[in-house]
């Protein structure tokens, strides 16, 4: 982690090696679970203090294939959320969210016509506008076809 409060510059990685895509859906959620700013900040607990999730990401990666979505669980929590936001929505205007994917092949297409590659084209990079992705994570939709 990287902060600069100067520069107003907050940075962090979160990575991890694993085995099958899906778990990545468990990490990645359960970081978004339990972050305070997020589509569910300000959800409520559910009896036996588990927190109501008004989104969720999904990761998929089939037959050369990866796909990342986002699936809005709830609406009514969600637009709570979003609401939550109006007071840090200065703050959150200008802030960026980076996805950066490495696969283990080149990228052969992708939908992001937006998206940079590293020199070998393993890793692509993909720069959104935080509080507008916030507010429509469904919009954030990831398609990667790698080369065989």
């Amino acid at each position: 982690m990287n902060v600069d409060p100067d520069k107003g510059i907050m940075n962090f990685d979160m990575f991890t090696e694993f085995n099958k895509v899906s778990e990545v859906n468990d990490a990645f959620n359960s970081f978004q679970s339990a972050s305070s700013i997020g589509p569910i900040a300000g959800g409520n607990a559910m009896p036996g203090g588990a927190p109501e999730e008004a989104t969720k990401v999904n990761y998929t990666f089939k037959k050369n294939k990866f796909k990342r979505e986002t699936v809005i669980l709830d609406q009514t929590l969600f637009e709570r959320s979003i609401d939550s936001l109006a007071g840090a929505e200065m703050f959150l205007s200008s802030s960026t969210y980076t996805f950066k994917y490495h696969f283990p092949r080149r990228v052969k297409s992708t939908n992001i016509e937006e998206a940079t590659f590293s020199m070998d084209g393993k890793t692509m990079v993909h720069e959104v506008n935080f509080l507008e992705m916030m507010k429509d994570p469904e919009s954030i939709v990831i398609e990667v076809e790698l080369e065989k």
